[in-house]
């Protein structure tokens, strides 16, 4: 896409204005940093939430112009990681159990709670309220803010940011190194993470082995998720489910514990939904198979490198599952549907559209950006464009014909369609 000219600065604060306005329009007090009011704004105005981010964003980066104490290029590589180090600090010292929920602490008894010294904490503790990460409600004194807040309360946003910090941002710094020792791999045993981590173990390998590392990889996956349900809930309306017919069998290959496949099944009752993942998988999904979904939705064992084993199903949905696997693995699972494929029978993949920029939010361009170089510093794997997916289809066998994006509106995902015609 065509560069966009870039706003001036009135333009930027007039938008920003405009946008804020809305906003504090919609909420019962303007947000401050210790009451997060903005958590009551109503879907309709995400957009203009984004298009406020974006807008403060770019002012910020224009006014600190190229060059200077403020320029973009020094505070990038001098100043922004100071407030990464802040929140590893809050994390790796307990920080924010250690505050009191309702009340403030002195530096120098948070010191003796935490075993530090107070002198050191009390540099590092400036440079997290810089960051808004804590706040002084009186010289001396630390309090929390609604978003340290969360991490004393939220075990899962807890696990979050450990397992960001100290796991997943190590490996992305490490994938300039795997880029010039394996260059161009696609094995899971060749990514940064193998390089970072000196290990030929993959990431979950390695981290399985640890039962505190897995227990934290799995409350970072409940966060990272617990919003990301979004697509699926809006699933139903993205795609002609009806049009595969009364009765229509959909096969959800690497279907996990099935909440996307719950969505279509909640709203197409004549669909028939089979949920394939591993067996361990499958038996904690059955645990949780709401009951008036029982009719029409089953699990079953499954490794998806294997023959498909439900043969001549109408539609196979691969919903999340391809940007952790590099290409090589990704035709490997879709040629494993082959021999199972009846003629028009549908293979559908949900995935995160790898945006060109200035189609979506500026926002949401760079978390697509982010998870696709995450994607790819662990499992050699990543995001993919349209260009991308539809090619995914063709590698596997000719005879798989891409036929549309449908956008999963609201979201940045798509789902692929592609049908087999032998």
């Amino acid at each position: 896409m065509a560069s966009q000219k870039t706003p001036s600065l009135v333009q930027l604060a007039e938008q920003i204005l405009a946008a804020a306005k809305d906003l504090e329009a919609a909420v019962s007090a303007p947000p401050d940093f210790q009451n997060d009011t903005l958590t009551e704004i109503p879907e309709s105005l995400s957009g203009t939430r984004k298009a406020l981010i974006d807008a403060t964003s770019t002012l910020n980066a224009l006014a600190r112009g190229s060059t200077g104490t403020y320029g973009r290029v020094p505070h990038l590589s001098c100043y922004q990681w100071l407030d990464q180090i802040s929140l590893l600090t809050l994390y790796r010292f307990r920080i924010p159990q250690a505050v009191p929920l309702d009340s403030s602490i002195s530096y120098a008894d948070l010191a003796h709670r935490c075993a530090l010294d107070t002198t050191q904490l009390s540099r590092l503790l400036r440079c997290a309220m810089a960051a808004h990460l804590l706040h002084s409600p009186t010289p001396g004194q630390i309090a929390h803010t609604a978003d340290i807040r969360l991490l004393a309360t939220d075990p899962t946003m807890w696990d979050f940011v450990g397992c960001t910090l100290t796991e997943l941002r190590p490996a992305g710094f490490a994938f300039l190194d795997a880029m010039a020792q394996w260059p161009g791999s696609q094995e899971l045993s060749q990514t940064a993470w193998n390089a970072c981590s000196k290990t030929p173990k993959t990431f979950y390998e390695d981290v399985l082995g640890d039962s505190e590392r897995a227990r934290r990889v799995g409350g970072m996956i409940v966060q990272a998720t617990a919003e990301g349900g979004r697509e699926a809930r809006l699933l139903p309306g993205a795609y002609p489910w009806a049009g595969l017919g009364e009765g229509a069998t959909v096969v959800d290959v690497g279907g996990g514990n099935g909440d996307v496949s719950f969505e279509p099944a909640k709203v197409h009752s004549g669909l028939q939904f089979v949920v394939q993942d591993l067996p361990g998988v499958v038996m904690e999904g059955e645990k949780g198979l709401p009951e008036e979904l029982r009719d029409h939705v089953r699990f079953m064992g499954h490794d998806f490198f294997q023959p498909q084993p439900v043969h001549g199903a109408d539609a196979l949905l691969f919903a999340k599952v391809f940007h952790s696997w590099s290409d090589k693995y990704a035709v490997s699972v879709v040629r494993a549907l082959v021999p199972a494929l009846k003629p028009g029978a549908r293979v559908l993949i949900l995935e995160r559209a790898l945006p060109e920029r200035g189609t979506v939010s500026e926002v949401e361009y760079k978390e697509a950006l982010a998870m696709d170089l995450m994607m790819m510093s662990l499992f050699n794997a990543g995001e993919r464009t349209l260009e991308e997916m539809s090619g995914l289809f063709e590698r596997a066998d000719e005879k798989l014909k891409f036929r549309k994006a449908w956008k999963v509106e609201g979201t940045i995902y798509n789902l692929y369609e592609a049908i087999w015609t032998p």
